[in-house]
Order: structure tokens, then C-alpha cells, then sequence
């Protein structure tokens, strides 16, 4: 793991050492939040959009930090050691690349419009099957601090590090690929994702080739479906194209239980509600077989694995309503997926979208939001429930009189009105990017289902 002193630390990020402040003292562990910083800790003074690290020295100290890395050495308190930078950003991605270089493992990168975390988690568990010295970023750690963040936390004896690599704007990947230069990479998706950055789909394709690009001869690419056609080279392997559909395949999966060939020649059945996350999972089942798994091993696991949480997962609440929890995020392609598979939803339940706004889409944010209105139909769903200024666009744009449509401030305020308006046997999909936090309509669809099976509700009925 991570241990190094606050004077290696200095010599790294090419930073001064502030006084007599303790430079052999050793950190173990790089943080970026004050409120995470555990005794022993590095903590690194990032500027941010709603506050800047600076402001947190003291608290970083009083919770046991080490040593801190700063731009300014204004308010340093006594006592504590401090490394001087001119950009705490920079020096966090040179320590991860300083610590990369000393780890023995191979580094599969993983990229894509939609699609990253769940592609990591899912070869993450076949890896991990196979080999206790398989790492993977946690949770989303993805962007120019959360890949760093990464690195900085695996274990000195990994060999494989599965690492997400999340982009906004153009620019971005060339400097995760020079923190971290990967031997594999795994494209999932290209699609309408962070227009506002990237402004348009040959712009996230040729952004996100980059990291294609950067795979050294005797290393592999992989791609997902339609991707080979928008990403164009210059590669030192030769791609390798990530699709198990045929006709007849397809044919015959059904949500929840998708066909794929296996990789021992037998048909396997993945258990998720879309076919997007059914070609995530037999894609990463592709990759650890080019990774040394056993394919027994893999046509094994397959069936097993799970989404992670808030991405197409599926909640049962009390047997009285089903919920397709995929609020994590949204986007234009990712949405899609969802209604289609909400729309699948069969028998006598009442289908219920909770949309919410899908960010980072630039200028032509509404228009995007407007065609998604436009594309849902009766049939499809019955009940939309819009949240905030993206679930309003979409309302707008919904056929009155055939979806039944309810506008709302909030995700606060469109859990209050499912306490109201549902019924036993209703089908809920919760989809918008993470600021809107729909992930708190569980909880109130939750107290409606505690309220609607308490005894005194039972006797007025």
C-alpha cells in the first residue's frame, strides 16, 4: 500500500517542504475529503466548485492527518507537515503515476459513454474468482481525481487494476492515460453522453479513442457494440469486437433471461432486466477468458453476476411494488434502454416512470429531453411522474390524454406524490442523473408500503 514520507512526497510533486514540519514523517493513505481523514493520512487541499481544501486544514489535523498538500501555505496550522505545490491536482496525479510505476500489475482501462462501473464490477468479479491480487477502482472513481484516487489505493501486490476512465471534456483522457498507461482497453459505448464538454458524438469518440490509442503492442483493445464505427485508430492491436447477439439469440432472450452463447460452446442465461447489461456482463466474460480465466469458470459465474446498486436494479418492496432502480444517472441512450425495459414489465401492473433531468447534455439539452417525450407512448407507460426542469421537457412533450402526466419540483416532492397516487402492484423506473437524488423516492415509496400493511390502514379498508 501507499507509504511514503512527507519528504519523498515533497521530491515527487517537485514541492517544497514548509519549515521544519516533519518531513520523515510517513502518510499511508491519500484522501481528498477533510471529513474521510483517518490518523495517518495525506490529505490533499483541492480547490472545488462549492468549497476549496484550504479551508479544511485544521479539520484535516484534528482528525489525525499527517501531512497536507498545498497550493498556499496560508492558515497551515502549527505542527503540521506540509508539502507547497502550485497545482495540488497535478501533484496528486504525479503521486499516483510515481506509485503506478512501482506496482508490478497490468492495467485494464475501461471507457465508454454508459456502462464503465458495471463493465469494472462485473470483470472485476470473474477476475477476482480467478486471482487474489485483482484490484478495481472503487465505486465510480473515475475522473481526474478519482482515478488517481485509485491507483492510490491499491494494494503493492496487484497484479491486474481495473480502472474506470471518465471524461467531461476534451483533454481529460490524455491526462488519465499519461497517470496511468493502460495494456488493455475496453471501450463499452459511444453514444449522447456529456455534450456539454465533449459537444457532440464524433467528439466523445474521438476523445474516448484515446485511451485505444494508448495500448502498447501485446496488449488487447476490446469493443462494444457499434463502437469499431465510430472510433477510428491509429491502434498497435488489432480490435476485437464485443457482441454476443445473432438473430437468433435475440430471439429467444426475454428480460431477465437473456441466451448468450458461453464460452464452452453451451448456451448461459444472464438474469438482468436489459439486454444492454446482459452484453455488459458476456463482454466481460470475453475479456477475463483473454485474460487467462478458465471459460468453464466464467460460463459458471455468468449467471450470477449482479448490477451495482442504482443501475437497473430491482427492488421489491414489501411484494406490493416492484421498482427498476436505475437513478444513479441518465443520459439519452441509457434512458431508452430503461423505458424499454420498464415497458416490458408484463401482467397487471400499472408501469410508472420517475424522469428526471439528464446533465451535461450542453446546449441542446432540451431538445434532447423533448425527444425522449415524444418517443414515450401509451403501451409503454402508463403514469410519468417528471422531476425538475429535465422530467418537465419531457412531460411537455407526452401525448395528452394517453400517459397519464404529473409534474414535480423535486425528487422530495415526487416521493410525496407516490404516497398519494400508488396502488398495489405498480411498477416504478427511477432514472435521471445523480444531482437530482432520486434515490430517495425508496425511501418514501418504503414508508408508503409500511403505512399501506400497518393494521389500522388494514381495518379501514
Amino acid at each position: 500500500m501507499f507509504n511514503l514520507s512527507v519528504a519523498e512526497i515533497a521530491t515527487i510533486v517537485n514541492g517544497e517542504l514548509l519549515g521544519d514540519r516533519g518531513g520523515a514523517r510517513r502518510c499511508q493513505r491519500v484522501v481528498v475529503d477533510s471529513r474521510q481523514v483517518q490518523p495517518g493520512d495525506l490529505f490533499v487541499a483541492l480547490p472545488g466548485a462549492r468549497a476549496d481544501g484550504h479551508m479544511f486544514l485544521r479539520e484535516a489535523k484534528a482528525s489525525g492527518a499527517q501531512a497536507v498538500l498545498v497550493s498556499r501555505s496560508e492558515g497551515l496550522p502549527e505542527s503540521l507537515a506540509g508539502v507547497e505545490v502550485a497545482d495540488c491536482l497535478e501533484a496528486l496525479h504525479l503521486l499516483a503515476k510515481s506509485y503506478l510505476s512501482h506496482l508490478s500489475c497490468r492495467v485494464v482501462g475501461i471507457t465508454g459513454s454508459v456502462g464503465k462501473t458495471t463493465a469494472k464490477d462485473f470483470l472485476s468479479t470473474l477476475l477476482q474468482d480467478h486471482s487474489d491480487s485483482v484490484f478495481a477502482s472503487p465505486a465510480s472513481w473515475n475522473s481526474e481525481i478519482g482515478l488517481p484516487l485509485s491507483i492510490l489505493s491499491t494494494p503493492d501486490d496487484t497484479k491486474i487494476l481495473i480502472l474506470e476512465y471518465g471524461i467531461n471534456a476534451p483533454g481529460e483522457m490524455d491526462r488519465l492515460v499519461a497517470t496511468a498507461p493502460p495494456d488493455f482497453a475496453w471501450v463499452t459505448s459511444i453514444g449522447e453522453v456529456h455534450l456539454e464538454g465533449l459537444r457532440d458524438v464524433a467528439g466523445v469518440a474521438r476523445e474516448k479513442g484515446r485511451l485505444p490509442s494508448a495500448v502498447p503492442a501485446g496488449g488487447g483493445i476490446w469493443f462494444g457494440p457499434g463502437v469499431s464505427a465510430m472510433c477510428s485508430g491509429p491502434w498497435r492491436v488489432v480490435p476485437k469486437d464485443l457482441n454476443p447477439w445473432d438473430e437468433e439469440s435475440a430471439s429467444r432472450g426475454q428480460p431477465g433471461a437473456w441466451e448468450v452463447p458461453g464460452f464452452l460452446g453451451d448456451t448461459v442465461v444472464l438474469p438482468f432486466l436489459t439486454p444492454h447489461e446482459a452484453i455488459l456482463a458476456w463482454s466481460s466474460g470475453f475479456v477475463a477468458v483473454e485474460l487467462g480465466v478458465h471459460p468453464s469458470r466464467v460460463d459458471g459465474r455468468l449467471p450470477s453476476l449482479t448490477a451495482p446498486k442504482g443501475r437497473m436494479t430491482l427492488c421489491d418492496i414489501s411484494g406490493l411494488v416492484l421498482i427498476l432502480d436505475d437513478s444513479y444517472n441518465s443520459s439519452p441512450p441509457s434512458l431508452k434502454a430503461s423505458l424499454l425495459a420498464l415497458s416490458a414489465q408484463s401482467g397487471s401492473r400499472r408501469r410508472i416512470a420517475v424522469l428526471g433531468t439528464m446533465q451535461e447534455l450542453g446546449a441542446e439539452s432540451e431538445a434532447w429531453h423533448r425527444k425522449i417525450g415524444k418517443e414515450i407512448c401509451a403501451g409503454s407507460v402508463d403514469v410519468l411522474v417528471g422531476v425538475g426542469l429535465g422530467g418537465k421537457w419531457i412531460a411537455e412533450e407526452i401525448e395528452v390524454g394517453r400517459v397519464e402526466v404529473v409534474k414535480t419540483k423535486n425528487a422530495t416532492s415526487a416521493g410525496a406524490l407516490l404516497g398519494e397516487i400508488l396502488e398495489p402492484g405498480d411498477c416504478l423506473l427511477l432514472k435521471a442523473s445523480r444531482s437530482e437524488g432520486l434515490e430517495i423516492v425508496i425511501d418514501a415509496v418504503k414508508e408508503w408500503a409500511r403505512v399501506f400493511s400497518s393494521p389500522t390502514v388494514e381495518g379501514a379498508r
